[in-house]
């Protein structure tokens, strides 16, 4: 059974190695390898300790194996990664759904987010329409999406 619970600092190692395997075998499918060694430099464990003071960084879990990040910063969601063994299995949609409620309580009425290019299918099923395209230094070229919530 997933769980979705916050990050805590003990869940660092993992929910990095989670995020960094996710971009490595899913992200470099469609990115060039500078954007691929950036983004794994990124997310590194005491950087994603530094995100969850500042951010509600959540994750999906089974039986304390760490299967998916997400993270709500203000009206964006972000870091939202699933294991590649786990993928279409309702994680990433588990864990969308507590952000958007998360948002809905704090009075946020619509939520945004940059979509990498083999994700935006993923977001455009759960009702995310694309709003523009942005060629980021670091992340390659990214999809602005948004949803009302």
């Amino acid at each position: 059974m997933i769980k979705i619970r916050k990050f805590t600092e003990k869940d660092a190692e993992e929910a990095s190695r989670l995020i960094r395997r996710a971009v490595k075998e899913v992200n470099s499918e469609v990115y060039p390898e500078d954007v691929v060694k950036n983004l794994y430099d990124f997310f590194s464990s005491d950087h994603l300790v530094e995100m969850a003071k500042e951010d509600d960084l959540i994750l999906a879990v089974e039986e304390k194996k760490i299967l998916g990040t997400a993270r709500l910063k203000q009206n964006r969601i972000q870091t939202v990664f699933v294991d590649p063994n786990y993928h279409r299995q309702g994680i990433g949609t588990a864990l969308m759904n507590s952000l958007e409620n998360l948002a809905l309580k704090r009075g946020i009425q619509t939520i945004k987010l940059s979509a990498a290019i083999n994700a935006i299918g993923f977001y455009k099923k759960l009702g995310y329409t694309d709003t523009k395209e942005r060629f980021e230094d670091e992340l390659g070229l990214v999809f602005i999406m948004k949803k009302p919530l």
